[in-house]
């Protein structure tokens, strides 16, 4: 008897099995636009624009750690500026707008942070 069938069939499988995410990451994606985003017209953030892409996460939680778990809410100095560890203080007050600002980049990159469950935007009257 001959295990060729099942040796090619095993082999098939596995290369299946192993390319699966990559068929199935590349299925599911929706655009590979990044979005135009509405930047705030002082151009200054507290960090430079590619160094908040990948960790204003991390920022956030550190402030909210700080801030909430150790009531610490002494004012981060950056450069000559002094800023609030507050995401709706600080950020919110040149981002002014959640959806044409942080929700076209979570959509993209497809996370969903928590933030805005305890968070409140202000609404105008």
């Amino acid at each position: 008897m001959t295990d060729k069938p099942r040796i090619i069939i095993g082999l098939l499988f596995v290369l299946v099995a192993v390319t699966f995410p990559f068929w199935y990451a590349l299925a599911g994606q929706t655009s590979t636009e990044t979005p135009e985003l509405v930047l705030p017209e002082s151009g200054q953030c507290i960090v430079g624009a590619a160094e908040m892409r990948a960790k204003h996460m991390d920022i956030l939680e550190v402030w909210r750690n700080e801030v909430v778990r150790h009531g610490d809410q002494e004012l981060v100095e950056v450069g000559d500026q002094k800023y609030e560890k507050s995401l709706t203080k600080t950020c919110m007050n040149c981002h002014e707008s959640r959806e044409a600002f942080c929700q076209k980049c979570h959509e993209y990159a497809d996370v969903h942070p928590t933030c805005w469950n305890c968070h409140n935007e202000e609404k105008g009257d």
